[in-house]
This record gives structure tokens, C-alpha cells and sequence, in this order.
């Protein structure tokens, strides 16, 4: 019963002595730390990689990934469903001309391509109730 009470002391004791002798052996680690700084101040001073460096280290300031995706569900939620009404309330206005004629016409489609968008149609109106 004796053996892990004896046991537990040699770790404890196996550990103390690693302690010290990390302690006792110098660290690299401040002059690794000071290289890097060096080395970043001087892609900072390089006009392009220094934007890249200034605008990353901004980003991150920011919380650009909150940011971003702020406003990509802003996007996605709003601006986006406003697009598809203001296009169909333009198009309510002019009703020969669908969806299909306004991608052959910005895309300049000519010959075997230009039939297929066009013949895609917009959904018929609905018709109004008639009064109760």
C-alpha cells in the first residue's frame, strides 16, 4: 500500500527538478520574439506588403468576421428582397418586357443563343377580385 505514496513523491520530486532546470537554461524565446518584430517592421515599411500587414491588422481590430457577416445577412435579409420588389414594380410598368429580353439584351446575345433567355417568362399577373 505503501508503493504509490512512494511513487507519487519521486514524480513530485521528478518534477520539482525539471523546474529548476528549465529555469537554469537560458530561453530563446525573447531573442526569436525580437527577430520577428524586426522582421515585421521591416515588411511594414515595404509600401505594398506594409498595406497588407496595416489592413489584416485592422481587420482584426474591427472584428472584421462579426463585421462581414453583418452585413452579409444584412444583405441576404434586406437589400436583396428590395432588389426582386423594385424589379418587379419596374417591370409591372412595362409588361412585354421580361426577364429573358433584359439578359439578351445585356449580354448582346445574337444567333442560337439569343432565342433560349427569351423565351423564359415572368409569372402572369394575377388577376384582380371581383367586388363582393
Amino acid at each position: 500500500m505503501n508503493e504509490p505514496s512512494e511513487r507519487r513523491a519521486q514524480s513530485e520530486a521528478g518534477a520539482h527538478d525539471t523546474r529548476l532546470t528549465e529555469d537554469a537554461r537560458p530561453s530563446r524565446q525573447p531573442t526569436w520574439r525580437a527577430r520577428v518584430r524586426q522582421y515585421r517592421s521591416d515588411l511594414e515599411e515595404r509600401p505594398r506588403i506594409g498595406f497588407l500587414l496595416r489592413s489584416s491588422r485592422r481587420y482584426g481590430q474591427i472584428e472584421g468576421k462579426h463585421l462581414s457577416l453583418v452585413i452579409a445577412m444584412n444583405l441576404f435579409v434586406a437589400i436583396i428582397p428590395l432588389l426582386i420588389l423594385g424589379y418587379a414594380f419596374l417591370e409591372a410598368f412595362n409588361p412585354h418586357r421580361s426577364f429573358g429580353v433584359v439578359i439578351v439584351h445585356a449580354f448582346h446575345l445574337t444567333g442560337d443563343t439569343a432565342p433560349a433567355p427569351s423565351k423564359t417568362r415572368s409569372p402572369p399577373p394575377i388577376p384582380a377580385r371581383a367586388p363582393r
